[in-house]
């Protein structure tokens, strides 16, 4: 596996210690271009509203789209809360703490519903979504499409 840790040029020459095995690329997550070619790409609590509107999250995930091949995959780690009318015992702990996000003046997370109209915009579809056992971090699989059918 190669592995390589995109950041502003900025943080990664201000880095004291490689880390073994990665790679550091200098780059702008808004700029294609300096997006290295990959198969996977993984983003962890990066996509959250309090950082990124819609469009911008939209943008993000296009940009992460084109350094991908056909079958390539985006892998995010987020909250993904409930939509309205699913609420169960199972997922109080979401619903709990998107309402201490906005308390604390954040805005909320998205819905299920919202991140696969984030996810289509962006030319990608959500192949799955695995809940963990933190209420803030989901793993959301999401694969490019072409011609909004999903490419196998």
């Amino acid at each position: 596996i190669i592995c390589k840790c995109l950041d502003l040029p900025g943080v990664i020459s201000n880095v004291r210690e490689k880390p073994a095995n990665v790679e550091l690329v200098g780059g702008d997550i808004f700029d294609p271009s300096s997006i290295p070619p990959c198969d996977v790409i993984v983003m962890k609590h990066f996509l959250d509203r309090c950082m990124w509107d819609e469009d911008q999250t939209v943008k993000i995930l296009k940009a992460a789209c084109s350094a991908l091949p056909k079958d390539g995959h985006v892998i995010l780690g987020e909250a993904v809360v409930p939509n309205t009318g699913d609420e169960c015992e199972d997922n109080k702990l979401q619903i709990s703490l998107d309402a201490l996000y906005m308390l604390v003046g954040r805005e909320r997370q998205r819905t299920e519903s919202e991140w696969r109209n984030v996810a289509d915009r962006a030319g990608l579809r959500i192949t799955q979504i695995n809940h963990t056992s933190s209420a803030s971090c989901s793993l959301i699989i999401l694969q490019k499409k072409k011609d909004g059918i999903m490419i196998k």
